[in-house]
Formats: C-alpha cells, sequence, structure tokens
C-alpha cells in the first residue's frame, strides 16, 4: 500500500469512514509496516491531544458558516441563531445606504454652497442669538405666530 493511500484511510478510519475492506487493508498495512505504525501512533497522538485540550479552536458559529460557504445556505437550529446571523447583514446594507446618502449630501453641499465649514456642508445651519431675535429675519420661530 502506498504512503498517500494510507494517511487517507488512517484518518478516514478516525472518522469512522471506512468500509470493512478499507478497514481490514488498514490493518494488514499497519501489521506489515513500522513505519505505518509510527505514523498511526503519531496521528493518535495528535488527534488526543487536539481532542483533549480545554481552548476553543474556532471562533463563535465557525461551522456555521463554513457550511454556508459550502452549500450556500445558512444551517441555523433555532430563533437566536437566526437573529445574530441576520441581523449583521440586514445592518450592513443600511450602513452602506447611509454612508452613500450622506456622501452625496456633502458633494451636493459642497457644490452648491460656498463655504466648506462642516455645519454648512452637512445641511445644518447654525442659527445665531441675533437671528433668533432679529424680526427681519425670515426664521421658524417669526413664522410659527
Amino acid at each position: 500500500m502506498k504512503k498517500k493511500q494510507f494517511e487517507l484511510l488512517l484518518y478516514r478510519s478516525f472518522d469512522g469512514m471506512i468500509s470493512e475492506k478499507e478497514s481490514e487493508a488498514l490493518k494488514a498495512a499497519l501489521e506489515n509496516s513500522a513505519e505505518y505504525r509510527t505514523l498511526y501512533r503519531e496521528a493518535e497522538l495528535i488527534r488526543n491531544a487536539v481532542s483533549k485540550s480545554a481552548e476553543p479552536d474556532f471562533y463563535l458559529a465557525f461551522e456555521e458558516r463554513v457550511i454556508e460557504k459550502i452549500t450556500g445556505q445558512a444551517a441555523v437550529s433555532g430563533f437566536w441563531d437566526v437573529l445574530f446571523i441576520s441581523l449583521p447583514k440586514s445592518f450592513r446594507n443600511v450602513a452602506y445606504a447611509g454612508a452613500f446618502a450622506l456622501a452625496a449630501l456633502v458633494v451636493y453641499n459642497v457644490t452648491e454652497g460656498n463655504s466648506l465649514v462642516i455645519n454648512t456642508v452637512l445641511g445644518k445651519h447654525t442659527t445665531t442669538i441675533e437671528a433668533a431675535f432679529d424680526p427681519t429675519t425670515q426664521s421658524f420661530w417669526n413664522t410659527t405666530r
């Protein structure tokens, strides 16, 4: 048996994904080769060390994101899972739309106005005390009487 084929059978055997015929071929290869027995022991030690480690290896919802990338659809199981997956996606679209609207407003106000003061650029007009109490100005306060 070639080394690549042995390694493939070995790793699949750890997951329990081999047939009886393949299992027998793996056992025969282990009995006949000291190199293959060494590889088996090393793989088994690494597998045991990783499975016994207390620290999580992957971030939150790693498995769901991998499945989503592979299948194209989210593998969610409950209300909270759906909520935590859908909220960032929907708010991302709202943030893009808001950023586009703000950029369009800034460009419009810069091209139409003659001032680069941030309040003017964003469409906010500052009201001074003199303008608020001057009866000759047309302010919101004067027109609502």
